[in-house]
């Protein structure tokens, strides 16, 4: 969440830093997890591993993000990785957004 809070707060300014926060927490598609292992997958941005983690530790579907860095894990066979470009998730799941 401390990686949320610090780009909302950049992009939109520190007044809607807290709602958009509690906004996304009550999305049923949003899950608090607070991972107990860490993978430490993501040598070359360490900052990243907690994406993995995360994502790891929830069952998430994909990581969505455009770093180099989890695109290079995603070819791992153990644990595999799905990691969509925000592109790629937008064009994959249009109908979802626009019906």
């Amino acid at each position: 969440m401390t990686e949320y809070q610090e780009q909302i707060s950049i992009r939109y300014g520190l007044d809607y830093t807290d709602s958009s926060l509690d906004f996304l927490l009550q999305l049923p598609n949003v899950i608090l997890t607070n991972p107990s292992f860490l993978w430490q997958l993501v040598e070359n941005d360490k900052d990243d591993n907690k994406f993995v983690d995360t994502y790891i530790a929830s069952q998430s579907d994909f990581i969505i993000r455009n770093d180099r860095h989890i695109h290079q894990i995603k070819d791992n066979i153990f644990p595999q990785i799905s990691v969509l470009r925000y592109e790629e998730f937008e064009n994959s799941y249009k109908s979802i957004f626009t019906t």
